[in-house]
């Protein structure tokens, strides 16, 4: 049996409503299967001056406003991407 343990969401699915539980948010569907809620809190990666790289964007929030989402949300996961490498063209 496979079984998923944690997911990672944006912010922006968080307050989404999920397809089999209109009423239920995304982070209540994801605790009521068992898993932990995680949020995704770079901003991506960018391009480098040098053609070809790229690098990690620093973090979407204010430390405050994270720690609210983390309660909020109850999101034990983090997720933060640390690229410093070839950018696909």
């Amino acid at each position: 049996m496979i079984t998923i343990s944690g997911v990672i969401l944006y912010e922006r699915d968080a307050s989404a409503k999920s397809a089999s539980e209109m009423a239920t948010s995304m982070v209540e569907f994801v605790k009521a299967t068992g898993a932990i809620p995680g949020i995704k809190v770079d901003k991506g990666i960018t391009p480098l001056r040098v053609v070809g790289r790229a690098i990690t964007q620093g973090p979407r929030w204010s430390a405050r406003t994270l720690s609210r989402i983390i309660i909020d949300w109850g999101a034990a996961l983090r997720q933060w991407r640390a690229v410093i490498g070839d950018f696909p063209s």
